[in-house]
């Protein structure tokens, strides 16, 4: 399994992560509390974390983060 991560937001309690599966062409978003990775079991789809109301300033970071890269890569000039 080729697993990527990007780190959305962090500070140095807990971490909001992109999860990307390239094998199955799968994305998540992964909470790591206290520097424990988070189980595939617990990663939450996009829409999931999308659809629930920021419940803190580094979940709001990590929303925000989030949308940025999507904003940028749909409206980034094709090669």
């Amino acid at each position: 399994m080729a697993i990527l991560t990007y780190s959305l937001a962090e500070d140095e309690t807990a971490a909001w992560r992109i999860v990307f599966d390239r094998d199955d062409l799968l994305l998540y978003i992964a909470f790591e509390k206290n520097g424990v990775p988070a189980k595939p079991i617990d990663w939450i789809s996009v829409d999931d974390f999308l659809a629930c109301r920021p419940r803190d300033d580094l979940h709001k970071r990590a929303l925000e983060r989030f949308l940025m890269i999507m904003s940028c890569a749909l409206t980034a000039k094709p090669e």
